[in-house]
C-alpha cells in the first residue's frame, strides 16, 4: 500500500491529508482478506514438478476483487520457495499486464514477445551471445543496450588484437589500424548476430502476426518459442501471469487467450489468467454467435480450471478499513517472512553451491589477461606466472567439484526429508502441522522452511482430497477434458478449504460436501452459476428433487436423473452452500 500527501497551497502549515494508492499486495503477511490461501494453493500446484503441463488456470473476480493481489502474492511465494531450495528447480515468472499493452497492434503477439524476452533473459550467457533474439523482439532500451554492448565488445577485441599482434597488417597505416579493427569486428559481429539469431519465425509473428499466420508458419513459431522456454527453465517451470485482461477490448482479449492456448502451450509452462472471466465468456459468445453457453465452452478449452475468488468477508473489510489510518500514521510496515531461511547457514557456502562452472570461466579470463599483460615479444612469461596459473586452475576445478558435491548433497537431503514425510503420513491420519513438527525436530534450523514447503506440497494428496476424489468417481464427467477439469478443480478447492480451515463447524462441513459442490458446478455449470448468483436457489432445487420434479427447465439442461440423484444426497447441501461459495472458515461459524 503506497501513500501520498496533498497540501493546499493557500494554507501553509495545514494538516497533510494522506491518500491510498490502488496497488496490489505482494507480501502475503499483509493480506487481510484470506486471499493468501488462494495464492498458496496456486503456488503449490505451479511449483509441484508432478503437475502436468502445459496448464492454464483462470482466476476470476470483478474489478477490484483482489485478482492482482493473488497474482502478486503467488509470485512472492514462488520466489521464496525457490530461494529456500538455493535455486534448484527454478520457477521463472513472466508478468504481462494486458491493459498496459492495449496500444499494441496485436495483443496476443505482445504477450508472445514478452514471454520470449523474459525467457531469453534467463538463458545461459553463451546462448544469449551466440544465438541472440532478433532486434524486432527487443524493447527500445534493450536494443540500445545491445548496440552499446556490441560496440564495447568490438573495441575490446580490437584492443586485444592490437596488443597481442602489433605487427598484424589490418588497414594500412598505424593511425587507421585501430579504427579498421573496430570496424571489421563490428561488421563481423552484426553479420554473426543476424545469421545466428534465434526464433526468427517468432520474431516475424510478433512484427506482423497476420502475415505469419497467412504463410502457415504458426507451428514453427510455437516450436521456436518452446525452444526459448526450454533453454530458460532448464527442467524448471515458467509461470505466466496475464493481468487486467478483462479491461481490454473483447476481440483483443480473445487474441491473448488464443496465443496462450496455441503458442505458449509447452512443457513446464503454467499460465494464469487474472480476469473477470464472465466478461471474457460473454465476448466469446458474441464472437462465435453460438448457443448461450458457447463462450463458457470456448474458455473451457483454454483454461483447465477456473477459480472464482469470493467477495471479502464484511468483518474482514471492517478490520482492514479500520487499520488504514494506523498504517498511514506509522508509515509502511515491512514484515519479515516467518518462514525465511535461518541465518545460521554460512553465506559463502551458498555461493560455492551456486558456483557451478563459473570458476573455470573466471580462470580463462584471468589466463588471457595475465598472459597478455606479462608476456614479452617472444611470448615468454616472467617467473611465477606459470605457477600461479597452474595453482589457480587447480583451485577453479576444485571449486567446480565442490559446488557439484554440495548440490548433490542438497538433493539427497531433500529426498530424505520427502521419504520421512511420506513415512509419517503412512503411519496414520496425521495433520500437516504434526508431520512438519516431527520432521523439523531432527533437522538443522536452516532447513525448517524447506521442510515446511515439502510438507505443504506432500499434503496436496491429503485424506480430504482422497475423499473428494472418491465421491467424484460416482458422478463421472461425460468427456475426458471435463474429467480433467473436475480433477484440477478438486485439487485447488480442497487445498484452499484446508488452508482456510473450512472443514468442521456447525453444521459440519465434510470433504464429500465439497465434492458435491464441485460436481454440481462442473457437470451442470448453468445450475452452478444460478446458485452462485442466488445461494437460496439450491434449497429450491433440492425441494424439487425430493418431489420428483423432472422438469428440465427447473433442474437444468441434461442428465436430469443424475442431477436429481445428486440433489437428493443426504444431508442436504443448501445449509452449507454459502460457506462453500464464500470459503467461510469453520471457526467463523457461531452456532445459534
Amino acid at each position: 500500500m503506497n501513500t501520498m500527501t496533498v497540501q493546499p497551497s493557500d494554507a501553509p502549515g495545514a494538516e497533510r491529508v494522506p491518500l491510498l494508492a490502488d496497488t496490489p499486495l505482494r507480501d502475503p503477511a499483509l493480506d487481510g482478506f484470506g486471499f493468501v490461501a488462494f495464492s498458496n494453493a496456486l503456488c503449490l500446484v505451479a511449483d509441484n514438478e508432478h503437475t502436468a503441463t502445459p496448464l492454464t488456470i483462470a482466476v476470476s473476480a470483478p474489478w477490484g476483487g483482489g485478482k492482482s493481489s493473488v497474482g502478486g502474492m503467488l509470485q512472492t511465494l514462488l520466489e521464496r520457495r525457490v530461494a529456500r531450495r538455493h535455486g534448484d528447480q527454478p520457477r521463472l515468472v513472466c508478468w504481462f499486464n494486458a491493459w498496459e499493452h492495449e496500444d499494441a497492434e496485436h495483443l496476443g503477439a505482445a504477450l508472445a514477445g514478452a514471454v520470449a524476452r523474459e525467457a531469453s533473459r534467463r538463458r545461459v550467457w553463451w546462448r544469449r551471445a551466440l544465438f541472440p533474439l532478433p532486434s524486432v523482439m527487443l524493447e527500445s532500451g534493450e536494443r540500445l543496450r545491445r548496440t552499446l554492448a556490441s560496440a564495447a565488445l568490438c573495441l575490446v577485441v580490437a584492443t586485444a588484437v592490437a596488443i597481442l599482434q602489433p605487427d598484424l597488417p589490418l588497414i594500412g597505416t598505424d593511425a587507421a589500424r585501430g579504427a579498421g579493427a573496430v570496424g571489421v569486428a563490428l561488421v563481423a559481429l552484426l553479420i554473426f548476430q543476424r545469421v545466428f539469431a534465434t526464433a526468427k519465425s517468432a520474431a516475424k509473428f510478433i512484427d506482423d502476426p497476420r502475415s505469419a499466420a497467412a504463410h502457415g508458419s504458426m507451428a514453427e513459431v510455437k516450436g521456436q518459442l518452446g525452444t526459448l522456454i526450454r533453454h530458460a527453465t532448464r527442467e524448471g517451470r515458467l509461470v505466466i501471469l496475464v493481468d487486467d485482461l478483462d479491461r481490454c477490448e473483447s476481440e483483443r482479449a480473445l487474441e491473448v487467450c488464443r496465443v496462450a492456448s496455441q503458442l505458449l502451450a509447452h512443457e513446464g509452462v503454467v499460465t494464469i489468467l487474472l480476469a473477470d472471466m464472465r466478461r471474457i465468456a460473454d465476448s466469446a459468445s458474441v464472437r462465435f454467435a453460438g448457443a448461450d453457453d458457447a463462450g463458457r465452452r470456448y474458455l473451457e478449452k483454454i483454461a483447465q480450471v477456473e477459480l472464482t475468488l469470493p467477495p471479502p468477508d464484511p468483518a474482514a473489510m471492517r478490520r482492514v478499513s479500520s487499520g488504514f489510518s494506523d498504517s498511514l500514521r506509522t508509515g509502511p510496515r515491512f514484515v519479515r517472512d516467518a518462514a525465511a531461511p535461518a541465518a545460521e547457514r554460512r553465506q559463502w557456502l551458498g555461493w560455492i553451491e551456486r558456483a557451478k562452472w563459473w570458476p573455470l570461466a573466471v580462470w580463462v579470463v584471468f589466463f588471457f589477461v595475465l598472459v597478455g599483460a606479462t608476456a614479452d615479444e617472444e611470448s615468454n612469461t616472467p617467473a611465477g606466472v606459470d605457477e600461479s596459473l597452474y595453482i589457480t586452475f587447480v583451485v577453479a576445478i576444485g571449486l567446480i567439484f565442490w559446488s557439484s558435491r554440495l548440490r548433490r548433497r542438497r538433493r539427497r537431503q531433500r529426498q530424505a526429508y520427502e521419504r520421512k514425510i511420506e513415512d509419517l503420513k503412512q503411519q496414520g491420519e496425521l495433520t500437516p502441522d504434526v508431520v512438519a513438527a516431527e520432521v523439523i525436530a531432527g533437522v538443522q534450523p536452516a532447513d525448517h522452511a524447506l521442510v515446511g514447503d515439502l510438507v505443504s506440497r506432500s499434503f496436496l494428496d491429503s485424506a480430504e482430497f482422497r475423499a473428494v476424489e472418491q465421491f467424484m468417481a460416482d458422478y463421472p464427467a461425460r468427456l475426458p477434458r471435463e474429467s480433467k477439469r473436475m480433477f484440477n478443480h478438486a485439487q485447488l478447492m480442497t487445498e484452499i478449504a484446508r488452508s482456510r480451515e473450512m472443514f468442521g463447524g456447525e453444521p459440519n462441513l465434510e470433504a464429500r460436501d465439497l465434492a458435491r459442490w464441485i460436481v454440481l458446478r462442473e457437470r451442470w455449470p448453468a445450475v452452478g452459476q444460478a446458485v452462485l448468483r442466488d445461494p437460496d436457489f439450491l434449497a429450491e432445487l433440492e425441494a424439487a428433487a425430493d418431489r420428483g420434479d423432472e422438469d428440465a427447465e427447473i433442474l437444468g439442461t441434461d442428465n436430469v436423473d443424475e442431477l436429481i440423484e445428486l440433489l437428493r444426497e443426504s444431508p442436504p447441501l443448501s445449509p452449507l452452500i454459502e460457506r462453500l461459495i464464500y470459503f467461510i472458515p469453520a471457526v467463523a461459524i457461531v452456532p445459534d
